[in-house]
């Protein structure tokens, strides 16, 4: 489950998602714990300083860091302390590498399925973190001029990112990181909640989802997303109301039905808690038209 992140997705032959970020400008979605069933992510800091947290590991990443998150892996980003944070995300699918078999079964299949490779953090800009970013800038490059045949661009800086990464993992120089069986149980329960979020589901509910009691179900949401399982259930609320927002016309009383809240006045006070302005204003600012 990937929360569907690729809605935002170069409308084409190869999916991706590349864009500059901040998070505290009310991105949910980069604060919310979540995970890319078949997609990598790579994150440079372009402002300030970031947590990111993989699975149980939790670490700082600097201005000219750069971060690769393999797939299947929880990970929440935050900026450190108050001051804005900006970084540049590259979702990549690795369908793309998919149409040449022995390719993808000698070099990508070993770096997907190993889940002590879950996340390598490369300080500064120097040996194969600066081949990656150059790369991730010739993407967003061709991604927003679109030159003849730019695909097959993307195509070849994308191996070439995987070139990078191989070359890492088979170096021995990272260290890898213990398996974590818990993340499993989040996950089952973070797919409770994203398949019944409009529902009044409750703590037990949620706990049930991962075959956990409520006390091991708040604490596995407290180490892995620093939030109960019921702030990070109305978390996503807002997330999906946001977007709905933005992309639909519905009035905003069906929004905060079709999202889980029941009364109105509560969802309003939470979005303004969220995002600073009320539902009408971020519509106003943010919708567009289909």
């Amino acid at each position: 489950m990937n929360k569907k992140r690729f809605q935002k997705q170069e409308e084409s032959m190869i999916q991706l998602y590349l864009e500059n970020e901040s998070v505290n400008e009310g991105i949910l979605h980069e604060k919310l714990t979540h995970w890319h069933d078949n997609d990598i992510e790579l994150v440079y800091v372009i402002k300030g300083s970031m947590i990111c947290q993989t699975n149980h590991d939790v670490f700082q990443l600097q201005k000219g860091d750069l971060c690769f998150i393999n797939n299947n892996q929880l990970h929440r980003l935050s900026c450190d302390g108050k001051n804005p944070c900006e970084h540049k995300a590259l979702i990549l699918n690795m369908k793309i590498f998919a149409n040449n078999p022995e390719i993808f079964e000698q070099y990508i299949r070993p770096i997907l399925e190993d889940q002590s490779f879950a996340h390598v953090r490369f300080q500064g800009t120097s040996g194969a973190s600066s081949k990656i970013y150059t790369s991730m800038e010739r993407i967003e490059k061709l991604k927003d001029e679109k030159p003849l045949g730019y695909e097959l661009g993307i195509i070849s800086e994308s191996f070439a990112i995987m070139q990078q990464l191989y070359s890492v993992y088979i170096s021995g120089g990272v260290e890898k990181t213990k398996v974590d069986y818990n993340r499993s149980i989040l996950q089952q329960m973070l797919e409770y909640i994203y398949d019944h979020y409009g529902s009044q589901i409750t703590l037990e509910d949620i706990a049930l989802a991962g075959n956990s009691s409520t006390s091991k179900c708040n604490r596995i949401f407290k180490e892995y997303t620093n939030q109960s399982p019921i702030t990070y259930l109305n978390n996503y609320r807002l997330e999906k109301s946001a977007e709905m927002l933005k992309t639909s016309d519905m009035t905003i009383a069906l929004i905060s039905q079709m999202c889980g809240f029941s009364q109105q006045s509560y969802f309003n006070r939470m979005f303004i808690r969220e995002y600073g302005v009320t539902p009408l204003k971020y519509r106003n600012v943010h919708y567009k038209q289909a």
